[in-house]
């Protein structure tokens, strides 16, 4: 969390980055693995759709990007129920 602030960042807007961040953890957690390991492959390591289909379980790239978007539609819901 704090690699998100700066100097301008006042301490409300601190606890608020910090609460945010661990919602967002917690929703990470509770997600299976193989949903975890797609957002980390993609959004993190920075891997393709096609790469991900070469690795991992989606037979396709397009099937790749398809549960991508699919498990961040997930999260985004975790999210709202976590506010």
């Amino acid at each position: 969390a704090q690699r998100l602030e700066d100097e301008h960042t006042s301490p409300p807007e601190s606890a608020e980055r910090a609460e945010a961040v661990q919602r967002l953890e917690a929703c990470l957690a509770s997600l299976p693995e193989p949903e975890r390991e797609l957002l980390v492959l993609r959004g993190y390591i920075g891997l393709s759709c096609s790469e991900i289909a070469d690795r991992r379980a989606p037979p396709s790239p397009d099937a790749a990007s398809m549960r991508h978007a699919s498990v961040l539609i997930d999260l985004g819901r975790r999210l709202r129920l976590e506010e």
